[in-house]
């Protein structure tokens, strides 16, 4: 799954780009680990793990200074734990949604059988899906050595003690390259309204990103002209003018 970056100039190739062909803009797909990289981990130097958990799909990005190393998409993410849910339990996957957005918390005990219980089961069950399909792609690479941090966003992610659950199984998973740590949530507002809230943050690295590439893309002023150049080229003109005129006719 791809969200885009925009910069403006250059032509428009594809009918989902028309749009910001006619603003005048270009458009230049990314994926959204990467946008969560942008948006997270510029401390990092853009070099770390940026995992976006949404409702339809899970996309992980293991990047090097801004470049990707691995990238996947997983056709799992909140939709999935529901539906799981649902034909777990017999209940509408609306009222499964419902229950896990305002009365449940990973980490929390939960009676056997319970919707709550069956919800934190299936959320275990995706982290752990990812997380080994990460380390499977990680294996089939040569990943440069240094240390990746790790950036989650997605509304799939806002569950209370997901950030606690995640980090667990990432640590029992061990990848095969070194995790300098994870990088926590930041939810301010209950409601969802903050900028720096992980829903958003696929929106921001986005932002950050076409700013970078508009950046490289500008053309680089002209140095200066250097005073002493100047005025050794005049008084070399000014020499050659003299000799001229001093030569006899």
């Amino acid at each position: 799954m791809n969200c885009r970056t925009t910069s403006k100039g250059q032509g428009i190739r594809d009918p989902l780009r028309s749009h910001s062909n006619k603003l005048g803009y270009v458009t230049y797909p990314i994926d959204e680990g990467l946008a969560v990289v942008y948006s997270e981990l510029s401390d990092s130097n853009f070099t770390g793990i940026g995992i976006s958990v949404g409702a339809g799909m899970t996309n992980v990005t293991v990047a090097y200074m801004a470049t990707p190393i691995v990238s996947f998409s997983i056709a799992r993410g909140g939709d999935w734990i529901d539906e799981q849910v649902a034909t777990a339990t017999g209940m509408a996957k609306e009222r499964i949604t419902s229950i896990k957005e305002t009365d449940f918390a990973l980490g929390s005990e939960y009676e056997i059988g319970s919707v709550q219980g069956a919800i934190a089961v299936y959320y275990d069950a995706l982290l752990t899906y990812v997380l080994q399909h990460l380390k499977r792609k990680l294996s089939e690479t040569a990943p440069p050595d240094a240390e990746f941090q790790v950036a989650i966003a997605g509304g799939s992610t806002r569950a209370r003690g997901f950030m606690e659950m995640f980090e667990k199984r990432l640590k029992e998973t061990n990848l095969p390259i070194r995790i300098s740590s994870v990088k926590k949530n930041r939810i301010v507002s209950p409601s969802g309204t903050d900028s720096r809230d992980p829903i958003y943050a696929i929106a921001r690295g986005c932002l950050i990103a076409a700013l970078s590439k508009e950046a490289s893309l500008a053309p680089r002023p002209s140095p200066p002209p250097n005073p002493t150049s100047q005025n050794s080229q005049l008084k070399s003109q000014s020499q050659s003018e003299s000799l001229t005129r001093a030569e006899p006719d």
